[in-house]
């Protein structure tokens, strides 16, 4: 068959859009809405993740993790979060049971606001009004008429004890520190310690007992006035308690009948109307020049009284969706935190500050997979909150600590919530594989597709995208041929004609470029100029060491010929690949053949540098050679097979026609065309198998070509399969075009050969089973 029937035409190779039937000037012309089409199993997956509410459906979305895709991703979990009910606000409040474990209380949205406000307005209007009562004329005389009834009886205790005193003939004097008892005279006078001196032994003894009776007449008469005393304190107590109990049941009246369903906070309000009652002392206010002062020391004990409101739902629509960025520990766990005070540390349950979890609790919590898992314990406290359905504040590492550090325990909470992971590919299959709890807690697989069918309607979305980000960024708007050149662009990085990338950041960022060169060239429009250009320009940045490759094929130093033929000899073609940029390398593959019982040996698996895949495609041409040269005779023959100036890991099997067309042009002693160009794998049969990266393969020999001159004979080889995975540069076709650059198409190994040595297949397997049987009939002799 002519070799011209395996070229590709023109009409072939040049990139078909579909953009006739939609009838536009410019992107301003269409509707903008960034809207997927194409994805309708990853969609169906997320739609149904979203609307099971049973634990453990939480969802992990593939391949959807840059910045348009997580916009896409947040519009479309708050559109499902609207129509759901608000969730509950969270406050913590102080635990006059245990202060080091604060207590959590849950209202219904809008209200944890409110009785936040409202207690704290309370606690200050009890405040004043229990200075107003303690200051009030009508409390001091309540409180003076108890203290004078109590004067009135001491006063008359004294009295009758003072006279009891007297009839027995003595004298109580009250004195600084305490009662004297002196004996009196006939004439009720006091005798002296002097006249007492003189009194015989006997008289004296018998005052000392008298005295010592008195004292103990007196004690019984204090003990009673103790006991008096303890009962003035009590009267004035309940006289304070009931008015002040008065007070705060009045105050407090409201906010019992507001929350009386929800026995938690009525608990609450109870245990702080009794620490008030026990504490009213430290409401009192200092008085300095007719002014009320506040106490420092007494302001600091104030905040037990207060409320912290960690999450106000008061202004969402519907259920929370929350996106967090950076899921560190204390991002998603919340924390309590501690401020300097005298030298030390302390905190106290206003400290506690909410995290993510508690945020999106009742709702929808969104998260990068790959951010989650380098945080340190963040993965693990994820599993732990989604596994028990609490979420209850640790010290991260506290189980670390050889002395653990006194803190808060904050009360935990109840857990009702969806999560929603995006990553990789790569990273959810290693989950699957080594996290044993992640198949449990995430049973929803939503795997978007990088790539889409280049449908009529995948199309037309996704010009409506481009029309909404020029709308929604301020860019310019594309004219039609612009947007021709971007649909391009996506089916490049597609890799296929019949395919556009579904990465709308990439798009995105392409859009932005390409708005600023054209705002330097002061158009009005984005055109197909600028969308080339700035494809040539990050080209350009990024091609560095493709440049110096050139260079070194320039001068000889990487030996390749684009010319003329070699026996053994063929360039076949690979992929470098950057991350950020790939390109096609051509590389020398040679072949030597003797006689021998070796067989084909890979050099590079000998030295190690050669990947299983790769191994298995020099197995395979042993299985070719045997089926179609050794059914009458052994194969008997050793081989070499190299790609020269190669010094790191070489994998894949998309070099091994390459490598059967070399090892046959070695067996027959016939040249292969250097100026043309193979990739494409074979099978056992011969069969040429497609191979990735075809577009680049076929620029990269085409650019060295081109740097050493274009002949009109220079071309590449690919599986016939392939075609339609070829979006080549502009320039490439033209040259095409022009008949300086060719492109076959192939489907088995007979038709390459006959491109590459100008001969039939049959000759070439002639030549072959002639030298084969020749080692044979050699060896028997």
């Amino acid at each position: 068959m002519p070799m011209s029937d395996y070229k590709l035409s023109v009409e072939e190779l040049m990139y078909k859009d579909n953009l006739d039937q939609f009838e536009f000037n410019t992107t301003a012309d269409l509707t903008g809405e960034f809207d997927l089409s194409g994805q309708d199993r990853a969609l169906r997956a997320l739609d149904f993740g979203l609307n099971i509410k049973h634990k453990g459906y939480n969802i992990y979305a593939l391949n959807f993790k840059e910045d348009e895709e997580l916009t896409y991703i947040l519009k479309k979990v708050k559109k499902v979060a609207k129509q759901e009910k608000k969730a509950a606000d969270l406050c913590y409040v102080y635990n006059f049971s245990d202060p080091s474990q604060p207590l959590a209380l849950k209202f219904g949205p809008g209200l944890g606001s409110e009785f936040k406000v409202e207690l704290e307005t309370k606690v200050q209007e009890i405040k004043l009004a229990i200075n107003n009562l303690l200051s009030s004329e009508q409390y001091y005389n309540q409180k003076r008429m108890i203290k004078n009834e109590y004067q009135e009886e001491t006063q008359q205790v004294f009295k009758q004890t003072k006279a009891e005193v007297k009839e027995m003939g003595y004298l109580l004097i009250k004195e600084e520190d305490g009662f004297s008892i002196t004996p009196l005279l006939e004439d009720d006078q006091p005798m002296s310690e002097e006249e007492y001196n003189k009194l015989p032994i006997e008289k004296q003894q018998q005052i000392d007992e008298k005295v010592a009776e008195i004292k103990n007449k007196i004690d019984e008469n204090f003990d009673y006035l103790e006991r008096l005393e303890e009962e003035f304190k009590d009267k004035i107590n309940k006289l304070e308690n009931n008015l002040i109990e008065k007070i705060i049941n009045d105050k407090l009246k409201e906010l019992y009948q507001k929350f009386s369903e929800m026995s938690k906070v009525i608990n609450y309000l109870d245990d702080l109307k009794d620490d008030i009652l026990a504490n009213f002392d430290k409401f009192k206010e200092e008085e300095e020049k007719g002014i009320f002062l506040v106490n420092e020391d007494k302001k600091d004990e104030f905040y037990k009284y207060e409320v912290n409101l960690v999450v106000d739902n008061s202004n969402l629509e519907g259920a929370p969706v929350i996106k967090e960025d950076n899921p560190t520990y204390y991002n998603l766990s919340g924390r309590v935190e501690y401020q300097h005070a005298q030298g030390g540390l302390e905190t106290n349950f206003k400290q506690i500050k909410e995290g993510t979890l508690q945020q999106a609790n009742g709702g929808y919590l969104i998260l990068e997979a790959d951010k989650l898992i380098n945080n340190f314990k963040a993965w693990q406290l994820l599993k732990q909150v989604l596994q028990s359905g609490k979420i209850k504040m640790e010290n991260l590492g506290a189980e670390y600590e050889q002395i653990p550090l006194a803190t808060l325990e904050p009360e935990e909470i109840d857990l009702d919530l969806k999560v929603i992971l995006v990553g990789s590919v790569r990273l959810y299959y290693l989950l699957q594989y080594y996290d044993s709890n992640f198949k449990e807690l995430f049973k929803i697989k939503a795997d978007f597709s990088t790539k889409v069918d280049k449908t009529n309607l995948n199309t037309y979305k996704l010009i409506q995208f481009i029309s909404y980000k020029c709308d929604q960024d301020g860019l310019l708007d594309l004219d039609s041929n612009a947007v021709k050149e971007v649909l391009r662009y996506c089916s490049r990085y597609a890799k296929s004609q019949d395919k556009l990338a579904a990465k709308y950041s990439l798009i995105t960022n392409l859009l932005k470029e390409a708005d600023l060169l054209a705002r330097q060239s002061e158009r009005k429009l984005i055109t197909a100029q600028d969308i080339r250009q700035i494809q040539q320009d990050r080209k350009y940045w990024n091609s560095k060491y493709e440049s110096e490759l050139q260079e070194l094929y320039a001068k000889d130093k990487i030996l390749l010929s684009t010319t003329g033929a070699k026996v053994g000899v063929i360039n076949g073609l690979s992929i470098i690949d950057l991350g950020d940029y790939s390109f096609g390398r051509p590389t020398k593959i040679t072949a030597v053949v003797y006689k021998g019982e070796e067989g084909i040996v890979n050099i590079e698996r000998e030295i190690n540098i050669s990947g299983k895949i790769h191994d298995k495609g020099i197995m395979t041409l042993e299985s070719y050679l045997g089926e179609n040269f050794a059914q009458e005779v052994s194969l008997n023959l050793s081989a070499r097979i190299s790609f020269e100036q190669v010094y790191t890991e070489i994998d894949g099997d998309s070099a091994s026609s390459a490598e059967l067309y070399a090892l046959l042009s070695a067996l027959a002693k016939t040249p292969l065309r250097q100026d043309i160009a193979v990739t494409g794998s074979i099978n056992q049969k011969g069969v040429i198998q497609p191979v990735g990266g075809v577009t680049d393969k076929v620029e990269g020999f085409f650019e060295l070509c081109k740097t050493r001159g274009l002949t009109g004979s220079q071309g590449v080889i690919i599986p016939q399969q392939n075609k339609k995975d070829l979006v080549l540069s502009t320039e490439l076709i033209k040259e095409v075009e022009k008949g300086r650059f060719s492109i076959y198409a192939i489907s088995n190994v007979s038709e390459g050969l006959e491109i590459l040595t100008e001969l039939s297949s049959k000759e070439i397997n002639s030549l072959i089973t002639e030298r084969i049987n020749n080692w044979a009939i050699n060896k028997k002799d």
